[in-house]
């Protein structure tokens, strides 16, 4: 047994020996390549280190690049001529042109009146004239010292040479203090400037280059650009032809179809069959529906709303809208919630007195002493209740809302539009006839006012519209 166990012994020894001999010859060659190994690793060391110095300095190469890049962008935006952007102007931008341009011999005018609708490009228009010939330009809000911004040169004794431009939206025989300005300072009618609205053809061209250069479009994509502005049109135009409102929602609609064109693939054919995807977004009805009801500003809607998640708590906005002091209205229905409320408040045999043209200025004694004890008391009080709520013809209702706006608006399909989203909007109620059945009338409806004195006031205030000089009792 134990010549057994010795013999085991010496086997595994043999094999431990056999072992040992294997991992020292491998021991001896790894030592051998070793210094080849060490030399190749310090030659990678230095190449590693050498791309990481280039690519340092192609960084700072593309960053000095991209800073020359946005700096080119901002000096040709500076210096764009009105033709690139505004081509549609260029007529009204000559005619202004004439009146600025310095000649020694022609004086400048003394007061210009330039109206039209919002963002129609008034102070645009005036800022490339003045900056052209480097005027010195000073700008304010003037609502409130018309009177005296036109008494001014009589009060510098005519040292201060100024030419003094009005940028409105009425027409310049509709603005408030007009009549009296002229009456006792003897100032004579401005030079009068009209700025229309743009076309449908001249908002694509303005949106298509402005937002070429916002979203650095390749010129490649600009047929698509072209496709998503008319789509987003069909949507949008209709109810707003608004530049800044439509400008804010097709750059949405741009970045949501970006996105998304990023995510699919692209047919084999080079088109895509994305622009369907448009009409099919809860987003763009939200946008919609806060447009036309005017709930809140585009630019709030769209900062607080994105294409892919809305806020949950729009709807309960749009829910408590009557009670929204910051909701803006279209122009023809406030006038319209302004009629309602003025045929609510009057007796109707005083409508020739108050809203005809020619009967203006011929108040009796009492009815003056009426609107005096009216405004006496209504300065008493904050918060004025309807003194009577009864149902208003729609021809009376009519009558009223074309004597505020005056006789140049004319009666379109747009004014019921605006009924029923006053409507809608519970502002007014549809109440229909008067007759004793309870069926509606429809060639005689009537309309009554439900809302309160107290926003009826303040929606007045906002358009620089004095309801209590039409308010007799």
């Amino acid at each position: 047994s134990e010549i057994s166990d010795l013999e085991r012994t010496r086997e595994s020894m043999a094999r431990e020996l056999v072992n040992l001999s294997t991992i020292n010859e491998k021991l001896q060659y790894q030592t051998q390549n070793y210094p080849i190994l060490n030399e190749q690793y310090k030659e990678l060391e230095k190449r590693y280190n050498a791309l990481l110095t280039m690519y340092g300095e192609k960084q700072e190469e593309a960053d000095e690049l991209r800073l020359d890049l946005a700096d080119v962008k901002t000096l040709y935006r500076a210096q764009m001529s009105l033709s690139d952007s505004y081509s549609c102007r260029l007529s009204i931008y000559s005619s202004l042109e004439k009146l600025f341009s310095p000649n020694p011999t022609i004086p400048y005018p003394s007061h210009v009146y330039i109206h039209g609708n919002n963002n129609t490009g008034k102070s645009t228009i005036i800022k490339h004239v003045l900056n052209q010939y480097k005027h010195t330009i000073l700008w304010f809000d003037c609502r409130h010292l018309l009177y005296l911004l036109f008494k001014l040169n009589e009060l510098t004794l005519g040292y201060f040479h100024h030419t003094l431009i009005l940028i409105g939206h009425q027409p310049f025989y509709q603005l408030p203090h007009m009549n009296q300005i002229e009456v006792e300072l003897g100032v004579l009618t401005p030079t009068t400037i009209f700025i229309p609205a743009y076309t449908r053809t001249e908002i694509v061209t303005i949106l298509q280059n402005i937002l070429t250069q916002q979203q650095d479009i390749l010129p490649s994509s600009i047929s698509q650009l072209h496709i998503i502005i008319e789509l987003a049109l069909q949507i949008f135009y209709t109810v707003t032809n608004d530049l800044v409102e439509l400008k804010d929602m097709i750059t949405m609609c741009i970045k949501d179809f970006l996105r998304n064109t990023t995510k699919n693939q692209i047919n084999d054919d080079g088109t895509n069959n994305d622009y369907r995807m448009l009409y099919q977004k809860e987003f763009f009805m939200q946008v919609l529906n806060s447009v036309y009801t005017r709930s809140m500003s585009i630019r709030k809607f769209l900062h607080t709303h994105t294409a892919d998640e809305e806020t949950t708590d729009n709807s309960s906005q749009i829910s408590t809208i009557n009670n929204n002091n910051t909701r803006d209205l279209p122009l023809s229905a406030k006038f319209l919630l302004i009629a309602i409320y003025l045929a609510t408040q009057n007796p109707i045999k005083y409508d020739r007195m108050l809203y005809d043209k020619q009967s203006q200025g011929k108040k009796s004694r009492r009815a003056k002493i009426m609107h005096k004890r009216t405004q006496l008391e209504s300065s008493k009080i904050e918060y004025l209740p309807l003194s009577s709520n009864k149902p208003i013809l729609l021809n009376r209702l009519l009558a009223i809302y074309c004597s505020l706006q005056g006789d140049t608006i004319p009666l379109t399909t747009q004014i019921y539009t605006q009924l029923s989203l006053l409507t809608s909007m519970r502002l007014i109620e549809f109440v229909g006839s008067s007759n004793e059945t309870g069926i509606f009338n429809l060639n005689e409806p009537k309309y009554r006012c439900t809302s309160s004195s107290d926003y009826i006031r303040r929606l007045a205030a906002s358009i620089d519209f004095k309801i209590d000089d039409l308010i007799l009792v």
